[in-house]
C-alpha cells in the first residue's frame, strides 16, 4: 500500500519473489525486527528498502537492506534463504545504500556500501555471505545485535566537493564484482566522487577521480564555486590511502596506487562548462558505473 503524494507512508517496503509459474514463493515486509533493539528504542518500522543483491549459485540466497525513516537510526540487511526462512545477516549504525555478492579467492562475501554514522564517510563492510551475522560498529550500539565484527570495514575520504554543495555525509552508491575485485562508487556531492578497488585479499588497492567528477569541477568552477582548474586541483594528487579496519589488525591505512584519469588541458578552461545544466541524478536502479581504467 501506499500513502498519498504529500504524506509519509506508515508501512515499510516490501519485495516479493514470485516464481517462473507466477506462483509467489516469499515475502520480505519487516515490522518490528527481532534481534533489532537500538539502544532502548523500539525496533518497529516503518523501514524503506535501499538494495538488493543474490547469489545464484546454490544454495542460493537474497539479500535485502533497510534502513530506517528516522535519521540517525541503525540500517540492516535481511537475508532469505530459498525456502523463504528469513534471518538478521548484518547490522549497521549508519546508512545502507548499496550490496553486492563477491565470490572471491575461497571465501564468498557480501559487500555492503553505505554511510558511517560516526564519520559520516561513504562506508564499505564486507561480510562471510556463508557464515554469521556481523555488525558495526563493534562496540555494542544495540542490545540484541549480532556480536561479530565484519571480515573488514572501510572509510572512504571525501572529495572537494562535498565542501562546495555543502554536503553532510558522504555515501557509498554502486558495487560491483569484477573477476577477483571490488569496485566501489562513491558520490559526496560529486556524483559519482570516487572510484575505489578492493582485492581478494581485502585490501583496497586503487582509486580513481573518474571523468564524471571533473565534468563537474568544471560546472562549479564555471560559476565561481572553485576557484582552480582540474588540472590545478589538489585532487589529482589523492587520496593515497584509504583507512580500514581488520579483527586482526584493527584500523589501518591501505596504501593505494592513484589512477590517473584527466583529459588534456584545453584553452580557456576556467570558462568550460558554462551554460552546461545540473549534473543529472543517476536513476533509482540495481545498474552499476562502468568507469573503464
Amino acid at each position: 500500500s501506499y500513502a498519498r503524494p504529500e504524506l509519509a507512508s506508515t508501512v515499510s517496503d516490501a519485495v516479493l519473489l514470485f516464481g517462473r509459474d507466477g506462483k509467489l514463493w516469499w515475502t520480505v515486509q519487516p515490522t518490528t525486527v527481532t534481534g533489532l533493539n537500538d539502544a532502548g528504542r523500539s525496533s518497529a518500522g516503518p523501514w524503506r528498502l535501499r538494495s538488493v543483491a543474490f547469489a545464484a549459485t546454490p544454495p542460493g540466497r537474497v539479500w535485502v537492506a533497510y534502513s530506517h525513516d528516522e535519521p540517525g537510526r541503525q540500517s540492516f540487511v535481511i537475508e532469505v534463504t530459498a525456502d523463504g526462512r528469513q534471518s538478521l545477516k548484518y547490522v549497521q549504525s549508519g546508512f545502507i545504500s548499496a550490496l553486492a555478492h563477491w565470490p572471491a579467492g575461497s571465501h564468498a562475501r557480501l559487500a555492503v556500501g553505505g554511510t558511517d554514522l560516526e564519520t559520516g564517510q561513504a562506508s564499505l563492510a564486507l561480510v562471510a555471505s556463508d557464515g554469521t551475522a556481523a555488525r558495526w560498529p563493534v562496540s555494542p550500539t544495540c542490545d540484541q545485535c549480532p556480536t561479530l565484527p565484519p571480515a573488514a570495514y572501510y572509510l572512504f575520504p571525501t572529495s572537494e566537493m562535498q565542501h562546495v554543495t555543502e554536503r553532510a555525509r558522504s555515501q557509498v552508491m554502486r558495487i560491483q564484482s569484477v573477476a577477483n575485485q571490488l569496485r566501489v562508487e562513491t558520490e559526496d556531492g560529486a556524483r559519482p566522487a570516487l572510484l575505489a578497488w578492493v582485492d581478494a585479499d581485502l585490501r583496497a588497492t586503487e582509486v580513481l577521480r573518474p571523468s564524471a567528477y571533473w565534468a563537474q569541477h568544471r560546472r562549479y568552477e564555471a560559476r565561481g564555486r572553485i576557484d582552480h582548474t582540474p588540472h590545478e586541483c589538489p585532487e589529482r594528487r589523492g587520496p593515497t590511502a584509504i583507512r580500514a579496519w581488520r579483527p586482526a589488525t584493527g584500523w589501518t591505512h591501505d596504501a593505494v596506487t592513484l589512477l590517473p584519469n584527466l583529459p588534456e588541458r584545453r584553452p580557456a578552461e576556467t570558462s568550460a562548462g558554462a551554460g552546461l545544466p545540473e549534473p543529472a541524478r543517476a536513476p533509482p536502479s540495481f545498474t552499476y558505473y562502468s568507469e573503464q581504467r
